[in-house]
């Protein structure tokens, strides 16, 4: 299958899940992330804020916030992505394409040097690490730039046995999803 079929019928089939499957589904893979021990030595996490019937991480990002480690946000500004520290939830605002962002007025700009854990949200992955994103290219960009490591979040049945990769596509280190954890 091409990156384009693989889009649609993941979107597709997403849109099909019932909330109370995406709510313990999402329960069961914030659990599983924080017994990674990754998330548990990270003392600064980029966390993304779920649309279109992602993985949602919104409990896992308060528990990080409890337990004081730093937790970002990405924001897209001049067609790059950026990470924010904020210091609650409550500072997420609608920003591009509608997904909750950072407000900049209540939120630091952090150096992805300075990143621990990446969690990242995809159509799709392979067991070699390879994803398919919604085609913007903002997270490979991102990725490169980086030595963090980089965690894709997924249900079960966005693993699939293979994806066309291209040159510029970053790879993720390891896949959570609520049956299990790889390492790629």
């Amino acid at each position: 299958m091409e990156k384009k079929d693989i889009r649609i019928h993941m979107q597709t089939q997403r849109r099909k899940m019932p909330r109370k499957e995406i709510a313990k589904a999402s329960s069961k893979i914030c659990q599983l992330i924080q017994m990674h021990p990754t998330y548990q030595s990270s003392q600064t996490i980029l966390f993304y804020a779920a649309i279109n019937n992602e993985v949602n991480l919104n409990n896992l990002a308060a528990i990080a916030l409890q337990a004081k480690k730093k937790v970002c946000f990405p924001k897209i500004e001049q067609e790059h992505l950026q990470a924010y520290q904020i210091t609650s939830l409550n500072q997420l605002t609608r920003g591009t394409y509608g997904i909750l962002e950072p407000n900049t007025l209540h939120a630091t700009l952090t150096d992805k040097k300075n990143i621990d854990l990446i969690l990242i949200p995809a159509l799709a992955y392979d067991k070699q690490g390879n994803r398919i994103g919604y085609g913007k290219g903002y997270y490979d960009h991102f990725l490169m730039h980086t030595n963090a490591h980089k965690m894709g979040i997924a249900f079960d049945f966005q693993i699939i046995p293979s994806i066309p990769a291209e040159s510029h596509d970053q790879k993720v280190n390891s896949i959570v999803t609520q049956r299990s954890t790889l390492t790629c």
